[in-house]
């Protein structure tokens, strides 16, 4: 790498000067003021020059020979006076690459060192639109590449920005009197950007809050204004943006750096479409609660801690995971902070909460039973093949392991795991699966050392096919399982969600469990049945039984999927289509697939979003369905589309028919079809008695003996009869590609797995695992409560560019794995597994108020 002042290239060029890197110069005093060096890196150069200028001259070539592998670190020789500024821009690109400069402007107080050029072989234009301009205005791309735009339109900036470099795109010049705001005007480039939105207005708005959880002082940004947020040992600071915002555009707050130990975010902290001003920003802080840079809870840091597992009483959390072949298990008191509470009472000694020492252990799961305040803790023990559930529950700060009969879960299996549970009237619930011929589904009710069956041996969907972890909820004595489930027993098998209750309101000893997922063979609630699902978890919220699952889409990434389940719902018929109204729902929803899986109900009376292939169905009615090479008797359809059929004195409405037949022994009485379009079919060889085609257009169909009326009117009109059904709806805000994961992942090519729910302070939580950068990060989002316009906004961290790319990790760079979340009331907890500079798997804990 060479750098060498731009003038010495005609004079001296063989004096060049090798540098291995410039660090930042000290100041140079005189008697009226202080100078600051200028400088910072360059990466990405290949086998190639680049020259640079600080404020329009003092040009500084820079050669790199070798790979882009390597970053370069120069200065300016040239030093510049405090309060001045500074401008650094490329004067010369290199051959075949494009250089940007980030970073590369401002005002000297200090020494300069955060340029950063990034170099690229690749390269993407930048741009979006202008909406309400009544004027003319001057953007800047990166605080230059001046753009002057004096209409309405799209627009895109001369200069292409390289791959990996930020994009930035302000206000240089506005048009006065209006004023014009600039939202999603910054982040990484890695494509063409396209969706900067410029709006301007005579009208304005600003935008203002509280900050909680501060510990320490860290700086809020809104466009080109950086207030303060101090700590003042205060959940209830207030702030104030005094930059407007234009009617009709849009904001986003940043944070360009976290206060130490704490990872901060901002909720309400990104809008579009302003069109009044806003007091509900919330600025808050995860702040670290574990040993932070020493490591996370774990007994010993140099030891692997894996699988966490969390509850909350009003006072304290409970933390349990695995440590060297150990159940560990720590209590957090806000005002003595952690301690342990892992001791056997049996063997008085701590970190030995076990059925057989010898036997290997695995994924320890916490339940508080509230009623009687005691925490209950399952795991699983694997010895000589066979893996088996126990559990303990603690009394005076002990744990007394259950010891009746061989203490364990197991029905007859000698391999069980994946258990889950939650707790009523003293009681806990605790579900799995395990092994009997194939995977099971198990429950049974806990108090103490008392154990009883509640699943008249199995729920599974379909005993014969695998099914696996599940997960259990609660409300008014009823019971909500679900779990995944293979649809076959063949290789083509995809896994399903499925969903059973248990009603135990009027009978407590009731074993019937009913489906309330799909009553279909091959699909359950999947968002897409034709992609695996797995890992639900389940939730009551508002009244409402929620539902998260990880679910495949067509890249083979995992999403996470959210549905909510009603079971209080009308279907009736507006005139053109099928809807549900629901008195807790302000709007009708729309019953089609992309935000209810209602596809097959049917109650062997009336099918609705049915399909049906083959075999015979008589005395039914059906609405929008669809049959294929079937026989319909004593039927009734609408609006349906029927290929292959037979039609026995069966009435057709609003429908598609493709290759019928209506027969009756080659005959069909008083059959009917009105108002429906019948294409290459074929009446043939039939006596149609009584029978009459309505407004009806036949094409490239044979009739005979039949009567066809193109000339009276008939009253046609078809009203279809109230039906109480129930439904899952999506409120994940995705598509068939993606789901909550567009949070961050906007394409649907990243992974997400292992969600987890929390309710706090009467707001629904999950949190999540997703690839991003290299490493999974620990996500959370909070719901916004609105079953007809449903949306997420993630609640862990925003940075320079807003929302932020990375979660709650301490180390952003190291993955985190089995996120968990509990809430005593007045805070929110937060405990995964991240994995250290040393490779080991640390426990890592943040609260926050919220």
């Amino acid at each position: 790498m060479l750098i060498f002042k731009h003038s010495a290239i005609l004079t001296v060029f063989f004096a060049l000067v090798f540098f291995a890197g410039c660090a930042p110069e000290e100041e140079e005093k005189s008697s009226q003021t202080v100078s600051y060096s200028v400088g910072g890196s360059i990466s990405g150069l290949d086998n190639g020059t680049v020259v640079i200028q600080n404020n329009g001259s003092d040009d500084l070539v820079v050669y790199e020979p070798g790979s882009s592998s390597s970053t370069i670190s120069f200065n300016f020789p040239t030093k510049i006076p405090s309060g001045n500024a500074f401008n650094v821009t490329v004067l010369v690109q290199p051959l075949a690459q494009t250089c940007t400069v980030n970073n590369g402007n401002g005002t000297v107080s200090g020494a300069i060192s955060n340029v950063s050029i990034i170099c690229s072989s690749q390269s993407f234009s930048v741009g979006g639109t202008i909406n309400g301009l009544n004027g003319s205005i001057v953007l800047q791309n990166n605080g230059s590449d001046d753009l002057t735009l004096i209409e309405n339109d799209n627009f895109t900036f001369p200069t292409k920005v390289a791959n990996g470099a930020d994009y930035h795109v302000t206000v240089k010049t506005q048009p006065h009197p209006y004023f014009c705001t600039v939202s999603k005007n910054k982040g990484i480039v890695n494509g063409n950007i396209e969706d900067v939105a410029v709006n301007c207005s005579f009208s304005t708005f600003s935008v203002s809050g509280k900050a909680g959880g501060v510990g320490s002082s860290y700086q809020l940004g809104l466009l080109n204004e950086t207030i303060t947020i101090a700590d003042n040992a205060s959940d209830n600071e207030s702030f104030q943006f005094n930059t407007p915002i234009a009617s009709g555009g849009g904001y986003t707050v940043k944070i360009p750096s976290q206060p130490d130990n704490h990872t901060c975010t901002v909720i309400n902290g990104q809008r579009d479409n302003v069109t009044q001003f806003y007091t509900d920003l919330q600025a808050v802080c995860w702040k670290y609660i574990d040993n932070l840079s020493q490591g996370g809870i774990n007994d010993n840091i140099s030891q692997d801690a894996v699988t966490p597992s969390v509850v909350t009483d009003s006072q304290q959390l409970y933390a349990a995971w695995i440590e060297n072949n150990k159940i560990r298990v720590k209590v957090y008191n806000h005002s003595s902070g952690w301690s342990y509470k892992d001791t056997n009472a049996k063997t008085g000694s701590s970190g030995t909460i076990y059925k057989d020492n010898t036997a290997t252990i695995y994924n320890p799961s916490l339940v508080y039973e509230a009623s009687s305040n005691i925490p209950y803790l399952f795991w699983e023990e694997l010895k000589s093949n066979t893996k088996t559930i126990y559990y303990a529950y603690n009394l005076g700060g002990d744990w007394y392991v259950n010891d009746s009969s061989d203490g364990s879960l197991n029905v007859n299996s000698s391999y069980a795991e994946n258990v889950a549970s939650t707790s009523i009237n003293n009681n806990v619930y605790v579900i799995w699966n395990e092994v009997d011929s194939v995977n099971q589904i198990r429950v049974k009710k806990i108090n103490f050392n008392t154990i009883s069956t509640v699943d008249a041996g199995s729920i599974n969907d379909n005993t014969s096919h695998h099914a696996r972890n599940p997960a259990i909820a609660e409300s008014g004595s009823v019971f909500y399982a679900a779990w995944s489930e293979e649809n076959t027993n063949g290789s083509d098998n995809v896994t399903q969600i499925r969903l059973k209750k248990l009603d135990r309101s009027q009978n407590a000893s009731n074993t019937n469990w009913v489906n309330i997922g799909r009553d279909n063979l091959t699909a359950g609630i999947n968002f897409d049945s034709r992609y695996d699902a797995d890992h639900p978890e389940l939730v009551f919220h508002d009244s409402k039984l929620f539902a998260a699952w990880q679910e495949k889409n067509i890249f083979g990434k995992n999403q996470i999927r959210i549905a909510f389940y009603d079971d209080n719902l009308s279907i009736t018929d507006n005139g053109t289509k099928l809807v549900l109204d629901n008195v807790s729902l302000p709007t009708p929803l729309e019953l089609n697939r992309s935000t209810c899986s209602i596809q097959n109900y049917d109650d062997n009376q009336t099918s609705v979003y049915s399909t049906y292939s083959q075999g015979n169905y008589d005395n039914q009615t059906f609405y929008f369905s669809s049959f294929d090479n079937l026989t319909l008797t004593n039927s009734i359809v609408y609006n349906s589309t029927l290929t292959n059929v037979i039609l026995d004195n069966s009435t057709i409405y609003n429908s598609t028919i493709i290759n019928a037949s209506i027969t009756l022994d080659n005959s069909s009485e008083n059959a009917s079809i009105k108002q429906s379009k019948i294409y290459n079919s074929s009446i043939d060889n039939a006596t149609i008695d009584n029978s009459t085609l309505y407004d009806t257009t036949s094409a490239g169909a044979t009739l005979y003996s039949s009567s066809i009326d193109n000339t009276t009117s008939y009253d046609s009109a078809v009203t279809i009869p109230e039906l109480q059904t129930s439904c899952w709806v999506y409120v994940d805000g995705g598509d068939e590609n993606v789901g909550m994961n567009r949070l961050v992942d906007a394409d649907g090519n990243e992974d997400a797995s292992q969600p987890q729910w929390t309710i706090h302070k009467s707001k629904l939580y999950l949190t999540w695992t997703q690839g991003k950068s290299g490493a999974s990060q620990t996500r959370v989002a909070v719901f916004n409560d609105d079953l007809i316009n449903p949306a997420w906004q993630t609640v862990d961290r925003y940075d320079e560019y807003g929302p932020s790319r990375f979660g709650l990790n301490y180390n952003e760079i190291k993955n985190a794995s089995n996120p968990a979340m509990s809430s005593n009331g007045s805070k929110l907890f937060s405990v995964w597994a991240e994995v250290d500079n040393n490779s080991k798997s640390q426990i890592r804990v943040v609260e926050n108020p919220f």
